[in-house]
């Protein structure tokens, strides 16, 4: 993520004005100078700093997000079990960021949002600003929906990010797990790319960061570099150089990789003295690095090294692993590392799992700068592993395929070809732009869109107080009561009726309608408890098809019987019962008007798949028996297409 953001720097060059907002890592700032820092910064250099207390700091990114986020978005338990008290300090330093934001942000203008640490800011900054321009970008892996769900916080944080306008991942399987969570979290339907939930439609796109290969060209050519070239040249010997760069992180599988090569030499010993493996790990700093160094298998990386290297070392030669770490020697210095790119013939990158690893684009370009062709061992559960083709995917458990890059040299120009045209195309600078043109194109949509939206209390309070009249419109599910596929299973609840009955007391609310897409005897039996004691209750059953106007009136039909022709079911109905068998927990609803078919308490993903399918089938009995067939939440319907349901809120609105 930090390189890809130190390179976004260069569109803000290019005709948009962009501010940073964000945290001085270890700032100590009192309070009385902060003030006078922030307006220095914001004028001068376009920053809004966020000031944290140290010790919510360090709940909030050394606790939760390296203790708890990072750890589950990779796939792998969290490393603490005490999440209350880290999560107030992410809610608290996500709020600190939000009021940030919306101290510098003018109307019109796009917000984007990156990574994990803020992803309840999209919703906190939609409250501040209903209609701002929010995007969001997940750098890391979104994990499976099985894992996502043991977080505590798993429901707060995916409405903190439906609320953006655009949701941004590395890969398409990110995305996909990220629906996936939507689905069976919140119950909600989502489609390839968007969701629309809470009256506020949610885009989801695949773009994944880049490099900009100018600045790595830059880098691989200058003098320094040249100079460190020719040094590490003459220690190489004529060697090929095999090259990791990775930070220090249990998924980035250096344990793994070690073994890898321990192995290697073992089945070839005349290996040793052709190549050289060199390790380099960056520090990550934080909970991260400090588990790492700490955890035994980590510990045991440096007697690996060493362990490998004395089978085959000689008096001029140490081994061939080198392992250049910030506890072990000192770290290569910018050169240096630049020069190792470029003189590398093999990049070995093998995490167990990881967001869009650069590192392999950065190699590809330095190699091509001195003309040189590049091999690239890539772990297939990296996130690049779908952009490079030309890599060699191995799976990092698979000791034995690092036999594989011993390919000719014909097949090794292509792959290095083909990898690298994507580098040059997908840089750093069209990431930011596909993205920022993609936020752009879905807030506009949302502008142009008229979708209802949940009223907040006051918003509903002050018009329902000065009016004398009113029609008062409730749904039954999923308003007065939790939707169920039963209709013997509906609960409104002693509270809740007594609420309802309250509304018909007052002189001021003329009708008070309940809709429903359930039956009349369902109705009648929900509100059974209220309904003969309020004259103005008025029950809508199978969306208006039958009607009680008055609770001590029976229900009225709206249509013919003519409209009802029901002959058709002898068809649809064995076919909807032939999916209801094939699909654990649905069922069938039979009304007056219809067939329904609920899918509620099935497995979501297995459950809409089928929905589809009988949606389909229906489709085709519909080519010859005249019926409309419709989904709604969670479920299919079927009834005749000359039906026609009255709009009970204008039927309603007459009998004020």
């Amino acid at each position: 993520m930090d390189q890809a953001l130190s390179n976004f720097r260069q569109v803000s060059q290019s005709g948009r004005e962009v501010v940073w907002v964000g945290s001085p890592i270890n700032a100590q700032v009192s309070v009385g100078e902060q003030r006078e820092i922030r307006e220095r910064l914001l004028r001068e250099r376009k920053y809004a700093p966020v000031f944290l207390d140290p010790k919510r700091e360090r709940l909030f990114y050394d606790g939760f997000c390296k203790r708890v986020l990072w750890p589950l978005f990779h796939s792998s338990p969290p490393t603490t079990e005490d999440t209350a008290q880290l999560w107030s300090a992410y809610v608290s330093v996500n709020q600190a960021f939000a009021d940030a934001v919306r101290d510098v942000a003018a109307d019109g203008d796009l917000i984007w949002i990156q990574d994990y640490h803020f992803m309840l800011l999209p919703s906190m900054l939609r409250a501040l600003s209903p209609h701002a321009k929010l995007g969001f970008f997940l750098h890391v892996p979104f994990p499976s929906s099985e894992l996502y769900r043991t977080l505590p916080f798993r429901e707060e944080v995916l409405h903190g990010l439906l609320a953006a306008d655009l949701l941004g991942f590395q890969t398409y399987d990110y995305a996909r797990h990220f629906l996936s969570s939507c689905e069976m979290v919140l119950g909600i339907e989502t489609s390839p790319d968007r969701i629309e939930h809470d009256g506020h439609q949610t885009r989801v796109c695949v773009c994944p960061v880049g490099i900009e290969p100018s600045s790595v060209v830059a880098r691989s050519t200058a003098a320094p570099t040249l100079a460190a070239i020719q040094r590490l040249e003459s220690q190489l010997a004529g060697r090929t150089l095999f090259l990791g760069v990775d930070t220090l992180d249990p998924t980035k599988g250096l344990v793994h990789k070690l073994l890898a090569f321990e192995e290697l030499f073992q089945r070839h010993p005349e290996l040793a003295d052709e190549l050289v493996f060199v390790q380099v790990v960056l520090g990550r700093g934080g909970a991260a690095t400090q588990d790492a160094e700490q955890g035994p298998a980590f510990g045991n990386l440096h007697a690996m090294v060493s362990r490998i290297n004395s089978q085959y070392a000689t008096l001029d030669f140490e081994g061939p692993v080198q392992y250049f770490a910030a506890d072990a020697r000192a770290m290569p210095g910018e050169a240096t590392l630049a020069a190792l790119f470029s003189l590398a013939d093999v990049l070995v990158i093998t995490p167990i799992r990881d967001g869009m690893n650069v590192v392999p684009f950065e190699y590809l370009v330095a190699r091509e700068a001195h003309e040189k062709i590049g091999a690239v061992l890539l772990s297939e559960f990296a996130g690049c592993a779908r952009s490079l083709g030309g890599a060699v995917l191995v799976n990092p458990w698979d000791t034995a395929r690092l036999r594989s890059l011993r390919a000719r040299g014909v097949e090794r120009r292509r792959a290095h070809e083909h990898m690298l045209q994507y580098v040059s195309t997908f840089t750093a600078r069209s990431w930011a732009k596909r993205f920022l043109d993609q936020l752009t194109e879905a807030s506009e949509t949302k502008a142009s869109r008229t979708l209802c939206r949940e009223l907040t209390v006051p918003q509903l309070l002050q018009p329902y107080a000065k009016t004398s009249r009113r029609l008062v419109v409730f749904e039954l599910e999923g308003v007065l009561a939790k939707p169920t596929a039963l209709s013997e299973l509906i609960d409104v609840g002693e509270r809740t009726l007594d609420h309802i009955a309250a509304l018909c007391r007052d002189d001021c609310n003329r009708l008070v309608v309940v809709l429903s897409a359930r039956t009349a005897d369902a109705l009648s039996r929900i509100f059974a408890p209220i309904a003969e004691k309020h004259v103005n209750l008025a029950l809508a059953a199978e969306e208006g098809l039958s009607v009680r106007w008055r609770g001590d009136e029976p229900f009225e039909m709206q249509v013919s019987d003519f409209d009802l022709d029901m002959s058709w079911a002898d068809d649809a109905a064995p076919l909807i019962e032939y999916y209801t068998e094939r699909t654990p927990g649905s069922v069938v609803e039979k009304k007056e008007s219809g067939l329904a078919w609920h899918y509620r308490d099935c497995d979501l993903n297995h459950g809409a798949w089928q929905a589809r399918q009988l949606q389909v089938a229906l489709g085709e009995l519909a080519k010859h028996v005249p019926l409309s067939v419709f989904s709604g939440d969670k479920f299919i319907e079927v009834r005749p297409m000359r039906l026609s349901v009255p709009n009970v809120l204008d039927l309603a609105l007459r009998r004020l």
